[in-house]
C-alpha cells in the first residue's frame, strides 16, 4: 500500500526502500518543551499535490 498511496510515480525498487526505511519518531519529539513557535519568526512554504491520495487537498490548503 505504500507505494500506491505515497509514492506512486517512484520505481518499485525505490518504494520498496522507502516504505521499509521508515523509523519512528523520537520520543523527545513530544516532550521537548518549546520556548516560541518558529513559524512567527521563519518564513514557510507549502505544496499542495493534487491528486493527493492521503490527506485531501482542501484540508491541506486549510
Amino acid at each position: 500500500m505504500f507505494r500506491k498511496l505515497f509514492a506512486p510515480n517512484l520505481p518499485a525498487a525505490r518504494a520498496e526502500f522507502m516504505a521499509r526505511s521508515q523509523v519512528p519518531a523520537a520520543v523527545q519529539v513530544f516532550t521537548t518543551p518549546l520556548t516560541a513557535a518558529a513559524w512567527k519568526t521563519k518564513p514557510s512554504w507549502a505544496i499542495v499535490a493534487a491528486d493527493d491520495k492521503i490527506i485531501n487537498p482542501d484540508l491541506e490548503r486549510w
